[in-house]
């Protein structure tokens, strides 16, 4: 399995319309995307950066959805959310309760 992590940052005075577009639209495009395993959005209630952990089964699917998370930067700034970085890595283990 392979994870795309990011940081965001986000305009706090648009905290709620970014909620509402991560529940509405970010959500459901994420667990649609070929090769979806599990995916994880925080927010660090200090700093007020956004943190986003996207599991998916093979390296091409998480290429893939790495490229159509950077072909929608221009809307995401539009909307007040700065993408920080993204990155591909190994999950080497993973625990549930």
């Amino acid at each position: 399995m392979y994870a795309v992590i990011g940081r965001w940052t986000t305009d706090p005075g648009r905290a709620e319309e970014h909620d509402r577009e991560l529940h509405d639209v970010i959500v459901p495009m994420v667990k649609a995307h070929p090769g979806f395993v599990a995916a994880y959005w925080a927010r660090d209630p200090q700093t007020g950066l956004r943190h986003t952990t996207i599991v998916l089964d093979t390296e091409e699917s998480a290429h893939a959805f790495k490229a159509m998370v950077e072909g929608r930067r221009q809307h995401a700034a539009a909307s007040g959310v700065t993408n920080d970085f993204l990155v591909i890595t190994d999950v080497l283990a993973d625990a549930h309760r």
